[in-house]
């Protein structure tokens, strides 16, 4: 029985590492793109 657990949990772990590893990068992205867009509003305002 545990044997079974065990070899399904393996998969589904990996599953959920990928998601987090991809939602992190997809968050970051965002985050960097925001920071740059503020960056680019504040200087047109100061112009």
């Amino acid at each position: 029985m545990e044997l079974i657990v065990l070899v399904a949990a393996i998969p589904i772990l990996t599953v959920l590492g990928l998601l987090m590893i991809v939602a992190l990068f997809w968050i970051e992205m965002r985050r960097m793109a925001l920071a740059s867009g503020q960056a680019d509003t504040e200087a047109d305002q100061r112009q």
